[in-house]
């Protein structure tokens, strides 16, 4: 990959850098293993999925009296709080693809989970 000789002064970087703007650039990721396994995986991400709707039910648990609406609302709020916090402050720096995807998982199973929880775990 195209980089400055280690050791070279500040100016040959940023001289590097002003050639190098606005021209086509890749970014790579390096693991040590592939590992096809998924199961951990998936363990857990169910336990992080359940510690979040712990924790988003012991908000909503602060408000005295929540409607559906509200409840989606508020749990809404907090998905896009996620979102904007690491995937799309991600995105700013690195455009990388599927952000509209990390909008929709921020949005679609918060509100539909703080609307059930408003219907049926307030009752």
């Amino acid at each position: 990959m195209p980089m400055p000789k280690p050791g070279s002064s500040p100016e040959e970087y940023e001289k590097f850098a002003n050639e190098n703007e606005g021209k086509p650039w890749a970014q790579l990721i390096y693991h040590k293993n592939n590992r096809n396994d998924m199961s951990l995986n998936m363990i857990r991400g169910l336990l992080v999925d359940l510690l979040l709707v712990f924790l988003l039910f012991g908000l909503l648990d602060l408000i005295p009296a929540i409607s559906i609406l509200q409840g989606a609302l508020y749990a809404c709020t907090i998905g896009i709080i996620g979102f904007i916090y690491e995937p799309y402050t991600h995105y700013i720096w690195y455009q990388q693809p599927g952000i509209w995807s990390y909008l929709l998982d921020a949005l679609v199973p918060y509100a539909i989970i703080g609307a059930l929880y408003a219907k049926f775990w307030r009752k």
